[in-house]
């Protein structure tokens, strides 16, 4: 071959190479759309569309093809949410804030340790939901920045918000994190969805124990087998 092909058939082999790299990088789209409120309540609170009366919480999502119903997180309050199917980005957490190492452990520590509590009632879910809106966009801070408390917002809410991000700064949490998938929804025009899937053991609906719980489960298992082992001995046979 020659010099001239050789240099040729190189450069369009690196030209196929960055054309596939480029297309397997490409972001994975759907249709996707906001449904109703999921575990929410309404309360007054000082947003950039303009303060007044939203529902905060979590939201039920729908993906358009194949038919997939969620719950989610909105991640953005600085839009509003579209009833009608749009064009959504999916992508990990990770990458959406690969540019933002702060942010994304924040974000990843709340969720770990918030997000399986915040399911608990609609006053939970409203606290988590101020809670992420304030690390993800803002200053951490209820009565300044872009989200803010007004002297009609649910006060509880406001107290389960300032209770997670008070453990947040200090790193106070103590019981052990939960493993998520996290998922980005965005749209350029409208709100941005954060979703949380819990790990899970393949081909079971288990989450992933903590090394230490696993081992005291074993533990257990084997001495309940060892007590049933004892019983089978000791009955008188029918």
């Amino acid at each position: 071959m020659s010099p001239q092909l050789r240099h040729k058939t190189a450069r369009l082999g690196a030209a196929f190479l960055l054309a596939a790299c480029a297309a397997s990088a490409a972001a994975e789209t759907v249709q996707l759309r906001y449904v109703s409120p999921a575990i929410a309540l309404a309360t007054p609170l000082r947003l950039p569309p303009g303060t007044r009366s939203y529902y905060v919480g979590s939201y039920n999502l729908q993906i358009q093809a194949p038919v997939m119903s969620f719950q989610a997180y909105c991640v953005d309050p600085f839009q509003y949410a579209s009833t009608g199917y749009l064009t959504y980005e999916k992508s990990s957490l990770a990458s959406f804030l690969s540019s933002s190492a702060q942010r994304l452990a924040d974000v990843t520590s709340l969720i770990a340790h918030g997000y399986a509590d915040s399911l608990g009632s609609a006053t939970k879910a409203a606290g988590f939901q101020l809670a992420l809106w304030e690390v993800f966009n803002d200053n951490k801070d209820l009565t300044s920045g872009s989200v803010r408390k007004t002297s009609n917002t649910n006060a509880a809410a406001v107290a389960e918000a300032n209770s997670l991000l008070a453990s947040l700064a200090a790193s106070s949490w103590t019981a052990p994190a939960a493993n998520y998938e996290l998922t980005m929804y965005s749209n350029g025009q409208k709100q941005d969805f954060l979703a949380a899937t819990p790990v899970l053991f393949p081909g079971n609906t288990t989450p992933v124990p903590e090394p230490e719980v696993a081992a005291l489960t074993l533990t257990g298992l084997g001495l309940l087998g060892l007590l049933a082992l004892r019983r089978r001995k000791s009955a008188t046979p029918i």
